[in-house]
């Protein structure tokens, strides 16, 4: 097909579709972009597709992995990295087998599309999933997971995250049960999609509930280290952060004489309403701190309550959580 009839295809798309022209609200990065993630003992190349953050999306599912894992691969044969070393690494192939082919130049009207890019595209998707891809144990489970037969692939346009499911691949059956890939934009969007499912199934287990509430703790106290040296909470357990699904704080991090800034976390791999009904303890404690300004403050923490005492200086300041 020649790339002149892109434009005209694009169309019609739009004619059948009216709702895809006004679906996207930011400008997608230029995949042209060379950025590239560590993987593994190796680095591969990002395509950003519609997803704003494609960096922190592979960071967020590796995060994920770790907690659910030990839970799914005995139950699905399989896990969340499974799932990710096949989407990124079919991701990485394609990149390479494009690259070759773009223009560093933009035209008045964007980008132009060569015919050898065109070619290209085609020889790709001859190319079909490459053997290495599926070496890993779990790796063909994961990529079988993540195949439906064509007229079973679903589309919906306006899904908040992915239009396509968790599927990165259609079999045709009427072409000897041929496998295609989806277009490589579209491959971010399914695999947060896909990560966001197995977390769901992983979700039922609460030792993977507790791990990733564990890891998620400790990912927010590296994030308040940027702004704090002195960040409080209860001594660690042996394997992470004290956490707690009760209505209580995890960390407080000192900001100078008289400011504390208190974090609560609820994490949980499924969507749930906070387990309490009452209002977040840190917006209570918050406001009684506001109220009786200068009067000691007690904090519950995720174990022990933190005193601390008027004013908040340092040297004031009750060291520890106190059962």
């Amino acid at each position: 097909m020649p790339s002149s009839q892109l434009g005209r295809l694009l169309a019609m798309c739009v004619q059948d579709e009216p709702g895809i022209d006004s679906l996207e609200d930011f400008l997608p990065s230029d995949p042209r972009d060379r950025v590239v993630v560590r993987w593994g003992g190796h680095l591969v190349r990002l395509f950003p597709g519609s997803v704003e953050r494609p960096v922190a999306d592979v960071d967020r599912a590796l995060l994920v992995s770790k907690a659910t894992d030990d839970v799914l691969v005995p139950r699905m044969g399989f896990g969340v990295r499974n799932l990710v070393d096949v989407a990124l690494g079919y991701g990485d192939f394609a990149i390479r087998a494009l690259a070759a082919t773009w223009s560093a130049e933009a035209s008045d009207n964007g980008v132009t599309i060569t015919d050898d890019e065109v070619t290209a595209a085609a020889a790709l998707i001859r190319a079909g999933t490459p053997d290495s891809l599926i070496a890993k144990p779990g790796a063909a489970r994961a990529l079988e997971w993540a195949t439906c037969d064509a007229a079973a692939l679903p589309y919906r346009p306006g899904h908040p995250s992915s239009p396509f499911g968790r599927y990165l691949r259609v079999r045709r059956p009427v072409l000897g049960d041929r496998t295609d890939w989806l277009p490589l934009a579209c491959l971010p969007e399914i695999m947060g999609h896909g990560v966001a499912e197995l977390a769901a199934v992983a979700g039922a287990s609460q030792i993977a509930n507790r791990r990733f509430a564990q890891l998620v703790a400790a990912q927010v106290r590296k994030a308040l280290w940027t702004f704090s040296s002195d960040v409080i909470g209860p001594p660690d357990w042996d394997d992470g952060p004290v956490v707690t699904p009760d209505n209580r704080v995890q960390w407080v991090a000192m900001l100078g004489p008289g400011r504390a800034l208190l974090v609560q976390v609820m994490a949980h791999l499924r969507p749930i309403q906070p387990p309490f009904a009452d209002r977040p303890v840190a917006l209570a404690v918050a406001e009684a701190a506001r109220l009786n300004r200068g009067a000691p403050v007690a904090v519950p923490m995720a174990r022990g309550t933190l005193h601390l005492a008027s004013g908040f200086h340092r040297g004031d300041r009750l060291l520890g959580c106190r059962e």
